[in-house]
């Protein structure tokens, strides 16, 4: 069950009028210039719209200072109070108020309402691979009069950036054979993406690694090289040279300390160098992270740029390179280690008055030293991996999930094509162009997901035929069965933060006398689908309601002997 009850305003003056509404059809009548339109948009503002500066809106301003809306939900009661003025947030949920910081907070309350009826909301979000909440499904509830008669791109709201950019990978997903699959592999994706970079990392170690065992072999003239599988040969090729050289690895200790020392100082050089590396990596993105926020925000209100936003996101997320955070613990941590067993050895050295020059010693003695130590450490440190596996795997998914993203559940399509068909061939008593459309053979209205678009079509032979005339008011009344269509269609969906609501300002604007009843034939059509307290309607109108054939729940004029538009504190200039 939705409801919105009831909306109070208050003036500058602490005056306050209230509205009260109905489930089902709500009527808000009024002449041209009362507010109609004004009232359409200001039930999405206290919805969460970000209208900046509403209070120097020359409806509101010096005269309204803030405003409450109660809506039932669920067997939820929330009360949403906006101030125009000050720009704060309060809200009382089951009777209990609270004050929000901003615009983000009072969204997130009212996303955590709608949430409760989706299953799995997360998953929408990981399949659109942007945040999506109810403010996303406000797209499908609110018909404005500049978009009236638009069948391609049919929903108000996709004239908005905002909405557009999300469009494709949003209806993707309402119209997925399986979209559970499609999310179970991203995760999987993601996951093995992870390991990938884990695994990229510990091949480095491990190449560093197998290249300083390769060096000091090559100075012992072993041509063998270590792979991290044959450390039994390379032992005895070591053994061999200290024999045939007569060296002797264990003679001193004290040697054995310098030449650690040195071996320690080498590899704390390397390894604070790959710790600055990972750093500047992180560094980098963050930083074009922040230089797609600020063009985000420098092109959010210019449609012609949506573009360029989409090909940067796209763009970024490829040479984006995420550390992993352990391996970055890891590196700091055999660092802190190294420099520790460094300050120890220099300060035993110290005082047995060594001076520290590795040139005392036999470089061969060095070499066997360091060999033998990375041999012994190889097995614990360098682990072998299955990258090549990883990504094998990685491309087979990806195929995959190519091929499910590209492939639409053509029953859900064609049922939301059901619905708009029948509903706009329920008007055919009432209208005599959607009677002669009828007339054609096997006259449907298809969706077409590709462009949200409403296409008339016929038979003609063996061929069927798109429609591409057509009045403005005929063209009104299927989009008006387009947003009827979808509601019923959302509403059978439980993933999605819905908000079961549909606002109509002033759709009969294209009508004439004799065809404008058709609007009433639709709603009440509509009304025998769904629950009027499932759906609730708000229609802004200048015509009275028995001219469109409509039977309100709730009738409301805005224009009386004490009143004379929507904010009654308003007084023209």
């Amino acid at each position: 069950m939705f409801s919105i009850e009831c909306l109070e305003l208050i003036s500058c003056s602490g005056e306050t009028s209230k509205y009260s509404f109905s489930s089902g059809i709500n009527y808000i009548h009024g002449p041209n210039s009362s507010g109609k339109t004004e009232f359409y948009n200001f039930i999405d503002y206290m919805l969460g719209a970000d209208k900046k500066n509403l209070s120097e809106a020359p409806w509101f301003r010096g005269s309204l200072q803030a405003a409450k809306m109660q809506i039932s939900f669920n067997g939820h009661v929330l009360i949403l109070h906006r101030d125009l003025l000050d720009n704060e947030f309060w809200l009382v949920i089951d009777g209990t108020a609270c004050k929000v910081s901003d615009l983000e907070e009072y969204r997130k309350y009212l996303n955590s309402l709608f949430l409760e009826s989706a299953d799995e909301p997360a998953s929408l979000s990981e399949y659109v691979g942007q945040e999506l909440t109810y403010r996303t499904f406000t797209l499908f509830s609110f018909l404005s009069e500049v978009t009236v008669g638009r069948i391609n791109g049919f929903f108000s709201k996709l004239l908005e950036t905002k909405y557009r950019v999300k469009q494709r990978p949003l209806f993707d997903y309402l119209f997925s054979t399986d979209a559970n699959r499609i999310v179970h592999l991203q995760r999987k994706i993601d996951d093995l993406n992870r390991q990938a970079r884990e695994l990229e990392a510990r091949r480095a170690f491990n190449s560093h690694f197998l290249e300083a065992v390769n060096q000091e072999l090559a100075k012992l003239g072993i041509a063998e090289r270590f792979d991290g599988s044959n450390a039994a040969a390379i032992s005895e090729l070591v053994e061999s040279v200290v024999i045939s050289t007569k060296l002797d690895s264990s003679s001193s200790l004290v040697a054995n300390d310098v030449v650690e020392v040195d071996q320690l100082r080498d590899d704390i050089k390397a390894q604070k160098q790959m710790i600055h590396e990972l750093n500047g990596t992180k560094a980098q993105d963050a930083k074009r992270h922040r230089l797609l926020d600020r063009l985000s925000s420098l092109i959010a209100d210019d449609d012609s740029k949506a573009d360029l936003l989409d090909q940067t996101c796209n763009l970024l997320s490829e040479i984006e390179v995420s550390i992993p955070r352990k391996d970055l613990d890891l590196q700091k941590e055999l660092l802190e280690h190294k420099e520790s067993r460094l300050t120890h050895l220099e300060a035993k050295l110290t005082a047995a008055n060594v001076v520290f020059n590795p040139l005392d010693f036999d470089e061969k003695s060095k070499a066997v030293l360091v060999v033998n130590e990375y041999l012994s450490q190889y097995s614990a440190l360098c682990k072998p991996d299955n990258y090549n596996d990883v990504k094998k795997e990685i491309s087979q998914l990806k195929r995959e999930l190519l091929k499910l993203k590209h492939s639409d559940d053509d029953a859900s399509i064609n049922s939301v094509s059901d619905t708009v068909t029948d509903l706009y061939q329920s008007a055919s008593p009432a209208s005599s162009f959607v009677a002669s459309d009828f007339k054609q053979p096997d006259f449907y209205i298809k969706f077409q997901k590709e462009g949200v678009g409403l296409q008339p079509t016929f038979t003609e032979g063996d061929y069927s035929v798109d429609v591409f005339t057509g009045s403005r008011a005929r063209h009104t009344l299927m989009q008006v069965c387009g947003y009827f269509a979808f509601m019923h269609y959302l509403l059978q969906k439980r993933n999605i933060p819905l908000v079961p609501l549909l606002v109509f300002d002033h759709v009969s604007s294209p009508f004439d006398e004799e065809s404008r009843g058709a609007i009433g034939v639709i709603i009440s059509k509509f009304y025998s689908l769904v629950d009027k307290d499932d759906v609730q309607l708000f229609i802004f109108e200048t015509e009275d309601p028995d001219a469109l054939g409509i039977v309100p729940d709730k009738y409301i004029s805005l224009v009386s002997d004490i009143q004379t538009g929507f904010n009654p504190f308003y007084t023209a200039d």
